[in-house]
């Protein structure tokens, strides 16, 4: 298989919403290559679209939606989603793929899902955001590497799946409960503002409001937790137990505002979430092992290039970085 070909198979998953965390920012660092790489992607796009939307299964699939789908992007970079026939939005920034029979997503899904529903899935690549309007009249951000997934019955239902992190600004609908899934407990509303951030590569689950109320339900845990603004929940997947206090939420929700304020963060914990937000492959060589958990405190107005940001931390810890395009190597001086 030529290099061509493993990032056109690349490309092919993304539209499907299959493509794994690594794998697309391999695919997002050909796009952002040169103009031919994104023409290329272009190219690729139609042919999928084409394909899809001349199938027999999804013939199939649209009888099934009861709103039309329509992609809209305005002045200010908002995606408003519904959906017709005729349009599957894709883009760099944000992209939305339909699929029939997530089997998995079934598991998540209470109300009025079934293995023969279709789901939509809105995706923030790597290095990038995107600001969701769902036809509810909620606004949801995803930050770098995230994910959210409904199902065609979203305006009866108001559920979502979310994979990564978003913050919520929540629509009331006439009582109507909004439930968000993750991989860890769910998240029931009426009305509110809140963040979640719930990647699968990170040990905990952490819920965070600023109006409003929430409810927390998880498998296995008789009581619901409930929190009021300026509180924040965590979930420790490896220890199984809750924790819940009162926090400055600006630390939490400032990212959707490219500000992102990291107190009292351990070396190893930003540079995961450096290579979230800038897109890039950091790795700790061996001889760091001992600076792992040195914490800091630092505010990013997504100005600071992560050249800058590495130049800072050479000033101030005994390493030295290597840089080869966005893979990234740090070792101790």
């Amino acid at each position: 298989m030529t290099d061509i070909e493993f990032i056109h198979n690349l490309a092919i998953q993304y539209f499907n919403g299959t493509i794994s965390l690594d794998d697309e920012k391999i695919l997002f660092e050909y796009v952002n290559s040169d103009d031919n790489a994104k023409y290329n992607f272009r190219v690729w796009e139609k042919e999928w679209k084409s394909i899809i939307l001349n199938s027999s299964d999804t013939d199939i699939v649209w009888k099934n939606i009861d709103a039309k789908i329509r992609a809209k992007r305005n002045y200010n970079n908002k995606f408003n989603f519904t959906f017709n026939r005729r349009t599957l939005l894709s883009s760099v920034a944000a992209f939305v793929v339909l699929i029939v029979g997530l089997t998995f997503a079934t598991s998540y899904f209470k109300k009025s899902s079934s293995a023969s529903d279709s789901y939509f899935i809105c995706s923030a690549p790597a290095g990038e955001m995107c600001e969701i309007v769902l036809s509810d009249s909620t606004v949801v951000w995803l930050n770098s590497g995230s994910k959210l997934l409904y199902t065609s019955q979203f305006n009866n239902s108001r559920e979502v799946i979310l994979e990564g992190e978003g913050y919520f600004e929540v629509a009331k609908k006439n009582g109507n409960d909004f439930t968000v899934h993750t991989n860890s407990y769910e998240v029931v509303v009426k009305g509110t503002k809140f963040n979640i951030s719930s990647y699968k590569e990170d040990s905990v689950t952490t819920t965070t409001l600023l109006e409003g109320k929430v409810e927390i339900y998880k498998k296995g845990y008789e009581d619901k937790y409930v929190l009021v603004p300026g509180e924040s929940i965590a979930y420790n997947l490896r220890e199984n137990a809750f924790s819940k206090e009162k926090v400055d939420t600006s630390k939490y929700v400032s990212w959707h505002n490219k500000n992102f304020k990291y107190l009292d963060i351990s070396l190893e914990n930003l540079i995961v979430r450096l290579n979230r937000q800038y897109g890039v492959d950091i790795q700790l060589d061996e001889s760091v092992q001992n600076l792992k958990k040195n914490e800091f405190y630092i505010n990013l107005k997504n100005k600071e290039t992560i050249d800058e940001i590495l130049y800072a931390l050479e000033k101030i810890l005994p390493i030295t970085v290597k840089k080869d395009g966005k893979c990234i190597l740090i070792r101790r001086k």
